[in-house]
């Protein structure tokens, strides 16, 4: 059975921000986010997004150009009108269910390229939602062994290590964490104590030939605590490539789930999970999303940001996509 190599460095994706049409956001202002509102104050918030229309159609490298403008405090001026999120809140958790009204009817091929996107949930300070495999030919599957080695001063440490691997049902192996294999060398490097490695993976969707899995890696170096790494990934299980979002995305269409990302994260609940620029925004989306189709065949599209304070948590959105989106 075929696995990573643990000393092979870990897939990079090059050029993030070529590889997806987003400018530089700007940080939300102080009148936009109100210092003491409650989540029930926050249903006026809106996202959509209009790039700007050309007199004639281009390719999809020419709109990869135009790039995205997005308003500091959420308000994203569009040819449909946005979705809008009411707020909820249970246990601690923050959740904004949206209601979203009936587009009007496309004019244009650019509003018929993100016919469709629509942002059906919004969650913050959450774990990614998991879901299922269904049908797709891949299975999980655990290794764990202890590493140890001799301190300076002759005292024994240990690195315990427990790492998910998913796996297709023909033996190749499709995924399995880089921060946790690279960790697991580290360790002789670096260790001044024990460590301990663990990286568990959950299904988070099937969509024709991608599979998505929720990643939770936690890590222990010494110190106070262990740290928290939460991102979700999909695979395609033909290639046992790791896709980035913005080539699954026509741009028109990635432009317009980034415009709701952002929006929501310029929200009162979304500060704990805003990014400090466009690119780290972009890297997350291509990160950071899971694709699921059901058996009535409908398509949603997850895309969850870390938290930029305390590991541990995401905000999670959650798009219904057409069927014939990915390409």
């Amino acid at each position: 059975m075929l696995f990573r190599s643990p000393h092979q460095p870990p897939t990079q994706c090059q050029g993030l921000g070529n590889l997806s049409p987003l400018k530089r956001i700007p940080n939300a202002s102080p009148e936009s986010v109100p210092t003491e509102a409650k989540i029930e104050d926050l249903s006026d918030i809106r996202a959509s997004a209009a790039p700007k229309q050309s007199s004639r159609w281009t390719s999809k490298t020419a709109f990869a150009a135009l790039g995205l403008t997005l308003v500091a405090g959420g308000a994203i001026v569009g040819g449909m009108t946005g979705p809008m999120l009411s707020g909820a809140q249970a246990k601690g958790v923050s959740q904004v269910q949206v209601q979203t009204a009936r587009p009007n009817s496309p004019t244009t091929l650019l509003q018929e390229q993100t016919q469709g996107f629509e942002l059906q949930t919004a969650r913050f300070g959450v774990t990614p939602t998991v879901r299922s495999f269904g049908d797709a030919p891949v299975g999980l599957h655990n290794d764990q062994r202890v590493e140890g080695k001799y301190s300076p001063d002759g005292q024994n440490l240990e690195h315990e290590i427990s790492i998910d691997r998913l796996n297709h049902k023909d033996g190749r192996a499709l995924y399995s964490s880089d921060e946790a294999e690279l960790g697991t060398l580290d360790f002789h490097d670096e260790a001044e104590g024990s460590w301990m490695t663990d990286s568990k993976l959950q299904p988070a969707g099937h969509a024709g030939k991608y599979v998505s899995v929720s990643e939770t890696t936690v890590t222990f170096k010494g110190g106070a605590s262990a740290s928290t790494d939460i991102r979700l990934r999909t695979i395609d299980t033909e290639t046992a490539q790791v896709v980035n979002l913005s080539e699954l995305l026509s741009p028109e269409q990635y432009q317009k789930v980034a415009a709701s990302v952002q929006s929501g994260l310029n929200s009162l609940q979304g500060l704990p999970y805003q990014t400090e620029d466009a690119e780290t925004l972009d890297s997350h989306m291509n990160n950071g999303f899971a694709l699921n189709q059901d058996k009535q065949g409908k398509t949603t599209l997850t895309v969850v940001i870390p938290a930029s304070t305390d590991s541990g948590t995401v905000a999670e959105f959650v798009f219904s996509i057409p069927a014939n989106a990915l390409q």
